[in-house]
């Protein structure tokens, strides 16, 4: 590969943007997918799957058509070893199999096999995965457990199949497991069979789904059942904690009923089953009929737990039943439109909760606001663009959920929720139990609005970052102008976008709203009277930012407060300030000046924010030297916060309280070295250890993570007795959280080699490495630890993870970091090709923060000492 020729001594940096990486060696289109001329029409599987071993065996039945006569036909297969293969029908044929590149099997037969129907029969042994992917086998107490995890590609691990989402077919599971022993999957159960210490459950065949979205679970389960929904339900878990999933089954109706009152329809399939893994990559998926979640997202503690933990749980749920309308019923023809599977569950999400529980505030999540700082690279590629492998799928995955949200919620705002609806509507019935692409849907949402929403729709989601609207007030003209939002130091080619731009305005008396297609680079507006502020994005749900001209900022600004925005409009200034700030179009000064106000304004998401944006200065611009003004600065911005809220729960709390409150414990425990938080801190996680019930379930992840940052040998080990203990999931998940955190070097080191551990599955490895990059310190021994144990570590990564490896070693703002980085990643290109796109997309975000640091540390310096 032409990366891997790179001369050693020579600065990868310099050729970044250049183009040098951004052409890496991937697979051709025709090298990932099945070749052309076989597609399925329906499969049966059966497996023999006895948890307590490590592999199984099993065999296939699908029934295919050939539509071109060749001697040879492909199918997916990866880990797995074929035993036997035929094909009858319109020929007959035994078939020699090999196992291919990118997950293929070739299958071949001595003759030619002309169009027609044929049925395949395959019979196959595999080994159980242990990375959490494919058919994964995950100990729990000691117990083993089966369960599943299919996209993106995954399922060809688990048995023979056409594992692409175009090929939606019927599949009929059959599932052995040893007498005493439970087996689920997509559809009801319908006939048990005991023989020689075996049962075997039949299940009902499944309307047409994708591979993906098959799914099953078999070990000592138990149940618990939801009631009060149309179809039948149950939550189900490992052994002993079935009690802990009276939450969700109290709450799964009425977000059923919800989603079914907005798509008009009632759930598609037989069932709806949930489970509770203790072993999971990701949040949930949305498999049919049996949808799996990380199990301290579905087992919550009702009594215990705190809004924001009842806030992920409903979240989440929401977000994957939403699902089996939208993506599941109605799904993607390839992973391009992966984007719109996530951005519309994740849209609807937090849609449906806010409309069920508007205490939990979900409505003033602004998905743009994470989005933005990562699509404004020139490195980063459009949300819908060519899929070649699975890394390129994995590749800003999470851009596509808060993007695509994004980009939804705004076009909504612009057509109006009744049209967006009736488009969504229009669209399912066109479309259900088939496949679909993006251009389907702007169709129907165009349709239903008369409106050109695919113009809009592709100038988003065609192309990456987002325009910066550029406004200025003369009298009761206001003009815009749109370019490409880019941070200093690249020249991307110009873009143009059509952006519905909404727009509030008032002076003093009275206040106005209006509304512009800009499709042009520039415009002009004529308000209705002459006002004294401006504010271009009405409700926080534009994906765009604004800069005010110089003169409109400063009159503006007095009345950016709660009498004239909202706070989602107060959300979305602060950061779009910071955005301004970070592509050089403010100054570290005036950039404080703005944001200062907001961190004693009434709403604690508002006060959260600044001060989160304020915290960001710390890693570019603030050196050790420089670390006692830092401190004294952050401790006196946090003051009106505390004196307002102080640090302990309220039973009246709003549910942005103790979101605040945890940023300040950190913030006063990890930035200000405050003696007094640390010991609050360690006294907090002492009553944990011992009794969960009694701490703070909305602050202690906080406390947790300064205790240990400042803690000694006898924190250490008794976080780990009670990690490797306890059989509730919020306990252990806040401890993996906190045992990322310990400051000593000794106890750090120990934490790391505990992610070598049994205790650490595949899933728990990225979340104990984030906590260990905190300070530059413990940043350079997680470093240097990963690059001696980087074998060891890859073995029990998920294979999705593997590519995302460079960030973690290569990330932040030092260049001679980055260096190491490239030196020991690209000799591994040729293993792994997707490295290139992680150190490509890493090394602009490194050169974006050591320009930042160039640019403004002397500045923020002058300001802290300048302070009193």
């Amino acid at each position: 590969m032409l990366a891997t020729r790179m001369p050693r001594k020579l600065s990868p940096w310099f050729l970044v943007g250049a183009g040098f990486l951004a052409t890496p060696c991937l697979a051709a289109d025709d090298d990932f997918r099945i070749a052309a001329g076989t597609r399925p029409l329906e499969q049966s599987v059966w497996l023999k799957l006895d948890p307590a071993q490590d592999s199984y065996e099993g065999r296939v039945h699908i029934t295919l058509e050939r539509t071109e006569a060749g001697k040879r036909l492909q199918f997916n297969g990866l880990d797995y070893r074929i035993d036997s293969a035929t094909l009858s029908g319109a020929a007959d044929c035994t078939l020699t199999t090999t196992m291919v590149k990118n997950g293929l099997v070739d299958a071949d037969c001595d003759k030619e096999l002309p169009v027609g129907r044929y049925q395949l029969d395959v019979a196959f042994h595999a080994p159980f995965n242990r990375k959490s992917v494919g058919l994964f086998k995950t100990l729990d107490q000691g117990e083993p457990y089966l369960f599943t995890q299919f996209e993106m590609t995954d399922a060809r691990r688990a048995f023979p199949v056409f594992d692409e989402p175009e090929f939606k077919i019927p599949f009929t599971l059959s599932i052995s497991v040893p007498d005493g022993l439970k087996a689920y999957s997509n559809t009801p159960e319908t006939s048990q069979i005991s023989k020689e210490g075996w049962t075997t459950r039949e299940f009902a065949k499944t309307p047409p789904i994708p591979s993906y979205l098959v799914a099953l679970a078999a070990g000592a389960l138990e149940e618990c059942e939801v009631k009060g929904m149309r179809v039948p339900g149950r939550i189900i878990t490992t052994r002993g904690k079935s009690a802990m999933a009276a939450y969700a089954a109290e709450q799964m109706p009425k977000i059923l009923d919800a989603l079914e009152a907005y798509f008009g329809r009632p759930y598609p399939y037989a069932k709806l089953d949930s489970v509770a893994l203790p072993e999971f990559p990701f949040g949930a998926m949305e498999n049919v009929g049996l949808i799996t979640y990380r199990e301290d997202l579905l087992l919550i503690d009702a009594e215990h737990a705190s809004l924001e933990q009842k806030r992920s749980s409903l979240s989440v749920i929401a977000h994957e039943v939403a699902h089996q309308w939208y993506g599941n019923l109605v799904t993607m023809r390839w992973w391009d439109d992966l984007w719109l599977n996530e951005a519309f569950a994740s849209w609807m999400g937090t849609k449906i909760i806010g409309q069920l529980y508007p205490e939990l505030e979900t409505q003033l999540n602004l998905p743009q606001n994470g989005a933005m700082p990562s699509d404004a690279l020139v490195t980063t590629r459009p949300i819908r663009k060519p899929i070649h492998s699975e890394a390129d799928v994995f590749d800003g995955l999470g851009l596509a959920y808060s993007k695509g949200s994004a980009v939804l919620s705004m076009v909504e705002q612009w057509i109006g929720a009744d049209d967006f609806q009736s488009g969504i509507h229009a669209y399912l019935k066109a479309h259900e139990f088939s496949n679909a692409q993006a251009d389907d849907l702007w169709g129907a949402l165009g349709n239903a609005a008369d409106q050109d929403v695919a113009a809009v729709l592709r100038s988003y989601i065609e192309q990456s970052s987002f325009p910066l609207l550029k406004v200025e007030l003369d009298g009761k003209s206001l003009k815009l102008s749109q370019q490409r939002f880019a941070y200093p130091g690249v020249a991307p080619a110009p873009q143009r976008w059509t952006v519905p731009v909404n727009i509030s305005y008032g002076d003093g008396k009275r206040s106005r709203s209006t509304s512009v297609l800009l499709s042009e680079d520039n415009a002009s507006i004529e308000l209705e009277f002459e006002p004294t502020w401006v504010y271009p994005d009405t409700d926080g749900k534009g994906y765009y930012r604004f800069k005010l001209s110089d003169e409109l900022l400063a009159q503006s600004l007095p009345h950016f407060k709660a009498e004239n925005l909202n706070v989602r409009e107060r959300l979305a200034f602060i950061a779009g300030s910071n955005a301004l700030f970070q592509a050089a179009q403010l100054d570290v000064p005036a950039y404080l000046r703005i944001v200062a106000p907001f961190l004693d304004d009434a709403h604690p998401r508002v006060v959260n924010q600044a001060l989160a944006q304020i915290k960001e200065l710390r890693e570019p611009l603030v050196s050790k030297s420089l670390e006692p003004e830092w401190s004294r600065f952050v401790s006196k911005a946090a003051q009106p916060a505390l004196k307002r809220h102080g640090l302990k729960s309220r039973k009246d709390d709003a549910a942005g309280m103790n979101g605040l409150r945890s940023s300040l414990i950190r913030l006063a425990g990890l930035e200000g070295r405050d003696d007094q938080v640390i010991a609050q801190c360690r006294k907090q996680a002492e009553l944990f250890l011992v009794d969960p019930d009694r701490a703070d379930s909305g602050l202690i992840d906080a406390q947790l993570e300064v205790a240990a940052f400042h803690g000694d040998q006898a924190l250490y080990d008794q976080m780990v007795k009670v990690f490797e203990s306890t059989t509730r999931p919020a306990v252990r998940s806040s401890l993996l959280q906190a045992l990322a955190m310990f400051g000593d070097a000794k106890l750090q080191a120990a934490s790391l080699d505990y992610v070598l551990t049994e205790h650490i599955t595949a899933s728990d490895v990225r979340y104990i490495l984030q906590g260990q990059l905190y300070t530059e310190e413990r940043a350079a021994r997680t470093r240097a630890w990963l690059y001696q144990h980087y074998d060891e570590v890859l073995k029990k990564l998920p294979p999705f993870m593997v590519p995302f490896m460079p960030q973690v070693l290569g990330g932040g703002c030092d260049k001679a970091i980055l260096g190491s980085a490239y030196d020991f990643f690209l000799p591994r290109l040729e293993d792994t090709p997707a490295y290139s796109r992680t150190l490509e997309k890493t090394a602009e975000s490194v050169r974006q923060c050591a320009d930042l640091r160039a640019r403004e540390s002397k500045a923020l310096a002058g300001y802290l000492k300048g302070l009193k």
